[in-house]
Parts: C-alpha cells; structure tokens; sequence
C-alpha cells in the first residue's frame, strides 16, 4: 500500500520541483529528473528511490530527514496514507477509491497518480 511520502516524492521528482532544487541549469529538457539523480541528492540507489515512490521499502530516519530537507515532504508523511485534501478520505490502492465529488480537489492528480502505478 501507498503512503503520502510515495505520493509526494513521485510528484516531486515528476512535476519540476526536484529541477528547482539541483538548479536551471542541469542541463534538462523535460521536467522530470532521473531516480538516479534524485538518489544521488540523498545519498541513496536509484533502486530505493523507486522502491520507495511504489511505497515498497520506508526510509531510514535519516533518509526521510534528508528527504525533507530537499523539500520533498514531511518525515511523518512515509507514515500517513494519502488523503483528499477536499473531502479528507484515505485514498487507497487497490481498490481504487473513486475521486471525491468536490470540485477543483486539489489533489484529484493523486488518483491519476495512483491508477498509473497499477
């Protein structure tokens, strides 16, 4: 099962954020930045970086610190499960939860997110 560490760390890495963190100028034409990359500003494999965003291993507390640091989220996030920031539900995989009637959720993206890691 997921957790919100999994979650924000794939949407980190996927949505530009990590660019910001290792600069312009690194050289990237996508948004996106490598697992490698991202393991090597933790100080960690490009094979735990994937193990973690499936929600597969959790960080040591000094990799979820060093984690927090990049500002990819909160240490207690690798223990939450994800939920809706409009309804507040937990969002579980699988069974897929349905997204929340609430318009404009802010975190509708989650569920895409979820239904690609199937």
């Amino acid at each position: 099962m997921s957790n919100l560490g999994a979650i924000k760390l794939r949407q980190w890495r996927r949505r530009g954020q990590a660019a910001e963190t290792i600069g312009p100028d690194a050289g990237r034409s996508a948004r996106t930045i490598a697992q490698e990359e991202v393991g090597d500003l933790a100080g960690v494999s490009k094979v735990m970086i994937s193990l973690l965003e499936r929600g597969e291993r959790q960080p040591s507390l000094r990799l979820a610190l060093r984690l927090q640091e990049l500002g990819v989220c909160e240490t207690a996030d690798w223990s939450r499960p994800p939920r809706c920031g409009a309804c507040n539900r937990v969002l579980t995989h699988p069974p897929m939860t349905p997204p929340c009637m609430v318009e404009a959720c802010p975190y509708a993206d989650l569920f895409e997110m979820l239904e690609d890691a199937a």
